[in-house]
């Protein structure tokens, strides 16, 4: 995640929403900035930043989950990746079934 919340990159996910694919609108607004959630004006629908993304809802940085990941790429075990980052291993199985095939 960026310090920097931008809107530029963010469309209302919602399918039904008539300002949807209107560009020229601005209908996507900053709903909280803590939160790093956005609000789409036209049709009240709010969401989060890192919606759709493989570490959306993780209680982990994206650094953490993908450090993880390279470790298990290289031939780490689970055990041994969960112990260099102080996790459960549990938790890198997770991790290692969200990611998106290959």
């Amino acid at each position: 995640m960026s310090p920097i919340l931008s809107i530029r990159d963010q469309h209302c996910p919602n399918p039904a929403c008539p300002g949807r694919e209107d560009a020229e609108r601005r209908v996507v607004v900053i709903h909280s900035r803590e939160h790093r959630r956005f609000r789409c004006t036209a049709c009240g629908k709010t969401w989060v930043e890192r919606l759709g993304a493989a570490t959306y809802r993780l209680r982990h940085s994206d650094a953490k989950v993908g450090r993880a990941l390279r470790c298990l790429d290289a031939g780490l075990s689970i055990r041994a990746t969960a112990e260099l980052l102080g996790v459960n291993p549990g938790t890198i199985v997770r991790w290692k079934k969200r990611r998106a095939p290959r």
